[in-house]
């Protein structure tokens, strides 16, 4: 906030909380796209403005009904698996432990369960020079790939040592930049 939103004016502030909080008027796809406005929600929240908290609740129970056990969901409804996994449903998961753990603990405590469960398996998706399994439909994301460790970190779980995490990441981050993107 004190780069993002106190630097603000009033008129200012009130003009990005009013077009923030529209995309409270519109049902998105229930699909990864839900977190959006789980994060749009909790930071009106966070600054004291108005945010829908029913869609915020009917949100958040939409992701619990994406998930599959052992730390997978699904993205919504489609059956995919793939790394939208990782940065769209873990990664806003984790921002949400983040800003929420101390309002929302029992639930944030689910997806750290979670992140931790599905990091035993998601290691696998990267070789032992940092690159990423090549698949899904996400594939022109790149270095978002290995975002889901990055957001275990901010969130404050470490499923490996830190040195095998930071070691996978700077790995993927060499890798993309030995190609010619």
């Amino acid at each position: 906030p004190e780069k993002l939103w106190e630097p603000l004016s009033e008129e200012e502030k009130e003009n990005l909380a009013t077009w923030l909080y529209g995309i409270n008027e519109h049902e998105l796809p229930i699909c990864n796209w839900i977190m959006f406005a789980v994060i749009v929600n909790i930071a009106l929240k966070k600054i004291g403005r108005e945010y829908d908290a029913e869609k915020l609740e009917k949100y958040l129970k939409g992701v619990d009904s994406f998930y599959l056990g052992d730390g997978w969901y699904q993205d919504g409804d489609s059956g995919q698996k793939d790394y939208y996994v990782s940065f769209g449903i873990h990664f806003y998961s984790l921002f949400y432990v983040k800003i929420m753990e101390q309002e929302d603990a029992k639930r944030c405590g689910i997806y750290k369960e979670r992140a931790l469960q599905f990091a035993q398996q998601f290691i696998y998706w990267f070789d032992d020079n940092g690159a990423a399994l090549p698949y899904g439909r996400s594939l022109t994301y790149r270095f978002s790939q290995v975002s889901f460790f990055c957001a275990c970190l901010i969130a404050g779980i470490q499923p490996f040592s830190l040195g095998v995490m930071k070691g996978l990441i700077v790995r993927h981050f060499c890798d993309w930049m030995k190609k010619p993107i």
